[in-house]
């Protein structure tokens, strides 16, 4: 699993986090529970084709909800 995630992609999906949200509290908990999310997902599957594409994906959607949560909160 570490040859998947490693310091750049952590520090990258901050930044994503971050430009998007404008908090660093809200950003660096986002991005924390993108890395868990996706540490389950590797856990869980055997294969994954194209890893940067579902990480991404994955990220992009945990944002949505995230977002979504927060607006009726």
């Amino acid at each position: 699993m570490t040859e998947f995630i490693d310091d750049e992609l952590m520090s990258a999906t901050f930044m994503y986090c971050l430009r998007r949200l404008d908090s660093t509290a809200d950003a660096e908990d986002l991005a924390q529970d993108i890395m868990c999310e996706a540490l389950a997902g590797l856990k869980k599957r055997r294969h994954i084709e194209n890893f940067v594409a579902w990480y991404w994906t994955l990220a992009h959607n945990r944002l949505c909800i995230y977002l979504r949560k927060k607006k009726y909160n």
